[in-house]
């Protein structure tokens, strides 16, 4: 990619007003406003066309960690064309920056952008190590209330079938008491049913 702010914009660098409007006093401030206003113009125009081509969700959905961080690298530095170009102050100074280190406008990139860029990554990497250990101490917990539901829910089913085995024993060496709890079963059954008749009649 073009190393200038200008050239990453595809922006011409010609007649910027820090570069020589030579004309009277009483009309500087107005042509140097109506200027500002259409290189800003003209400088956003460009943005929207470049943030369009070089936007990473471009990408291919196959797209390697390195082609990845490319794209996103080259992303930010059409951001940083037109925060520092959309703004004349901030591209009267640059353009100075690049005069100091050459007269010829040689490519200058921003030392405090690439350091943001790296801070940032380094941001997102250990956000991602925290998220993924929380995520896996989620798994572990939720694997051992798994673990304990289902040694519950044997012990519960083992209790209900000792239960059930020791009623069978019971009624095997009392039978009388099989029939009792049948008549009893249906004492209550015949009590429910007068009583139900009994509210529908009132």
């Amino acid at each position: 990619m073009p190393g200038t702010l200008y050239d990453i914009l595809g922006v011409s660098t010609n007649a910027t007003p820090e570069e020589g409007i030579t004309i009277s006093f009483s009309t500087t401030h107005v042509l140097v406003q109506e200027f500002n206003e259409y290189f800003i113009w003209t400088v956003r125009r460009a943005y929207k066309q470049k943030a369009l081509e070089t936007h990473p969700d471009k990408l291919d959905p196959g797209s390697s960690d390195e082609e990845k961080q490319a794209a996103k690298a080259q992303f930010y530095k059409v951001q940083e064309a037109l925060e520092v170009l959309s703004d004349p102050v901030k591209r009267t100074h640059y353009n100075v920056r690049m005069r100091i280190v050459s007269r010829g406008f040689q490519p200058v990139l921003s030392e405090e952008h690439a350091r943001r860029l790296r801070e940032r990554d380094a941001w997102v990497k250990q956000q991602k190590e925290v998220h993924e250990m929380r995520l896996k101490e989620i798994r572990e917990r939720n694997q051992q209330l798994k673990v304990q539901a289902e040694s519950r829910l044997r012990e519960a089913e083992e209790r209900g079938a000792l239960v059930q085995k020791m009623l069978e024993e019971v009624d095997n060496i009392h039978p009388e008491w099989r029939e009792r709890k049948q008549n009893v079963l249906m004492r209550r059954a015949a009590r429910l049913s007068s009583a139900s008749a009994a509210k529908r009649a009132t």
